[in-house]
């Protein structure tokens, strides 16, 4: 008589790097693009887009929301360099984040998802705000988005991040030099010169 058994035997798929990352639902960092101040968003939409497609290889997904786009990156190394091309265009809001998501099977180390918000302003020069019921025009923007303001009223010096006023913070009315009397008579200037070239 032969006796009957049986051996049973778990067995788990462990996916190299390479293959997990050509995953399209596989990502180490999500990029959340927002923008305030501005009126056409289809515009921004586009032109940010654009950036990405051009500068980015590492992209997974991208889902469009109402105001901006959730970007799925397999490698979570992108946030410096994501930072620094919008921040060339626009003022920005940069706030990072990293959770533990579980263990590298094969390197047994912590896995983290990554997710930076990233938020343009649309703020520049001559603009008038309000920051806690006082009203400013912005002077200058630094380097590092610091808004260099101006009281309409006396025209004390005052100076912050647009980050730590943003609670208190209300865009009043964005500049527009088509209606700026000092801007039309530099453009009556060289129209003028511009004129008298011509004629000789």
């Amino acid at each position: 008589m032969i006796d009957k058994f049986r051996i049973e035997h778990n067995m788990e798929q462990v996916l190299c790097n390479t293959c997990k990352r050509i995953n399209p639902e596989y990502h180490e960092m999500i990029l959340q693009l927002k923008f305030e101040f501005f009126d056409n968003i289809l515009e921004m939409k586009e032109q940010c887009m654009e950036i990405l497609m051009k500068n980015f290889n590492t992209i997974n997904k991208i889902d469009e929301t109402d105001d901006g786009y959730t970007v799925y990156f397999r490698d979570h190394g992108q946030m410096n360099k994501v930072a620094t091309l919008f921040g060339r265009r626009w003022l920005i809001l940069d706030k990072r984040s990293a959770k533990i998501m579980g263990q590298d099977k094969m390197t047994q180390k912590s896995l983290f998802r990554h997710t930076q918000l990233l938020t343009l302003v649309n703020l520049n020069t001559k603009d008038t705000v309000q920051i806690k019921g006082i009203e400013y025009w912005i002077k200058a923007i630094n380097k590092g988005g610091t808004l260099i303001l101006r009281r309409t009223d006396n025209g004390a010096k005052h100076q912050s991040t647009y980050k730590m006023v943003k609670d208190y913070f209300q865009l009043i009315k964005k500049y527009d030099k088509t209606q700026d009397p000092s801007h039309l008579a530099d453009q009556a200037k060289d129209e003028d010169l511009h004129s008298d070239l011509s004629e000789e």
